[in-house]
């Protein structure tokens, strides 16, 4: 679970790199990175989180399916589905403001 999730957060995170280092050339800490280690940070958190969540509870009950328990699940694919979001339209925006070549 956390090695798929690691491997998807890593590309989410290359992507926002390339795209917005196309057109800044100096990549300070604070001012390049920390934005978007913080949303992808999340979003590698609550993936995490799924997925434990789904091989918890299926150890526990072979007959458990993640789509049944909303009670639980509901809140967190919410956040899930809005940090989503806000990386694509953070990613459109990079892209849209890219130099054309």
């Amino acid at each position: 679970a956390v090695v798929s999730t690691q491997s998807t957060g890593t590309l989410l995170m290359f992507w926002l790199c390339v795209y917005h280092g196309i057109r800044k050339s100096e990549r300070h800490f604070f001012s390049f990175y920390l934005v978007k280690m913080v949303l992808v940070g999340l979003m590698w958190v609550i993936g995490c989180v799924i997925l434990s969540w789904s091989a918890l509870y299926e150890s526990i009950d072979p007959t458990y399916s993640l789509a049944q328990d909303q009670a639980g699940f509901l809140s967190i694919k919410i956040i899930f589905f809005v940090l989503l979001g806000i990386y694509t339209l953070y990613l459109l925006y990079l892209l849209c403001m890219s130099p054309l070549i």
